[in-house]
């Protein structure tokens, strides 16, 4: 597996692309550098820094960030995602959580969480593609309005929607 191919399965694992590192490669012993941010990871690259020499293939964030939008551009969401695929899932209807798809079967999916590995009734789970920062933004703002005292009725969060995307934020109120 090559550089890019492992920092686009494990960084969303890890927080996404680390603050203040311009660019990100392996030494021979499979730590992930530059320096005090690194980890060791399982696998040796095929492209890993061979000796104690510059490394030959170096991966920028624009480059990882091309390669994770092409990853998950592959599903759109429309029926089950692609084994190898990062998206959510909620399991009877409960939070959202960040997973990969490891296994499709007929009945059954198993995905892999930040820490563990687990396994579904495809009847109990749902599967949506990650949201971009603006959508959970947009999701959190909206659910602030919809929680506010004196609902106006069973469609708040609807109505809060239509607010948000017709151009509402919460600011300071004038006296005008």
């Amino acid at each position: 597996m090559k550089l890019i191919d492992i920092l686009v399965n494990e960084l969303p694992k890890r927080g996404g692309w680390p603050e203040g590192v311009d660019e990100i490669w392996q030494d021979y012993d499979r730590l992930m550098r530059p320096g005090v941010w690194g980890w060791f990871h399982d696998e040796l690259s095929e492209d890993h820094r061979p000796q104690h020499h510059d490394a030959e293939v170096k991966v920028n964030r624009k480059q990882y960030e091309a390669a994770l939008a092409a990853q998950q551009s592959s599903w759109n969401g429309e029926g089950l995602p692609p084994v190898g695929a990062m998206c959510e899932r909620s399991w009877c209807g409960g939070n959202w959580l960040s997973c990969e798809i490891l296994f499709i079967g007929v009945e059954t999916v198993a995905v892999r969480l930040s820490t563990r590995e687990v396994s579904y009734g495809l009847s109990e789970v749902e599967f949506r593609p990650i949201r971009t920062e603006a959508e959970r933004r947009r999701e959190d703002a909206i659910a602030e309005m919809a929680s506010t005292p004196k609902p106006c009725g069973y469609a708040i969060y609807d109505i809060c929607a239509q607010l948000y995307d017709a151009g509402y934020r919460k600011g300071e109120v004038s006296d005008d």
